[in-house]
């Protein structure tokens, strides 16, 4: 589940990987760059009216062409700004972007319009594994089934086998095998 109760529109693929190294599980739409089409601009719109949406394209003229398409069509959508400087590239000649941010400048961009979604549990901190005894510990293997370590895992914290495992590997930065 996504810490933030919005969809976020970025520009590419390198943007949602940048947004979800740095930030967790976050969903986002991708424009495909500065060719946004009417059926992207059809999905932003349905994703305003169920979660809203957010605004975070590359910090250059393409990225204002951009945000001035989606304002258009779907004005009530919030919009973040990166700092130019946040978006440079360690190497010289590539263009500026999302994908060259990191983690804490992307919270700062975000952090006056993004929505905390009070409905995401609570992450499991390496700490809470390391107290359980999960983690940190030698054990004996369980012969490959790890469903039983998250079954337990599930029943320590109180949650879903599903979002035990979610919340582990994330805990981990792994990704989980569903």
């Amino acid at each position: 589940m996504t810490e933030f109760k919005q969809i976020i529109v970025v520009e590419g693929r390198d943007d949602t990987k940048r947004l979800r190294l740095a930030l967790g599980d976050v969903d986002t739409i991708e424009t495909g760059g500065s060719a946004i089409n009417a059926a992207t601009l059809e999905k932003i719109a349905l994703a305003q009216q169920v979660r809203g949406v957010i605004v975070m394209t590359d910090p250059d003229f393409q990225g204002q062409r951009i945000r001035n398409i989606i304002r258009q069509h779907v004005p009530d959508a919030q919009h973040a700004f990166l700092p130019r400087k946040a978006a440079v590239p360690e190497r010289s000649g590539g263009s500026l972007g999302v994908e060259h941010a990191d983690a804490i400048a992307l919270r700062k961009a975000l952090a006056s319009v993004a929505t905390p979604d009070t409905l995401a549990p609570t992450l499991i901190t390496q700490a809470d594994l390391m107290t359980a005894g999960f983690i940190g510990v030698r054990r004996p293997s369980t012969g490959g089934n790890g469903s039983v370590i998250f079954s337990a895992l599930a029943t320590r914290t109180g949650s879903s086998c599903s979002v035990a495992c979610k919340n582990f590997a994330s805990a981990r930065r792994i990704s989980p095998l569903h």
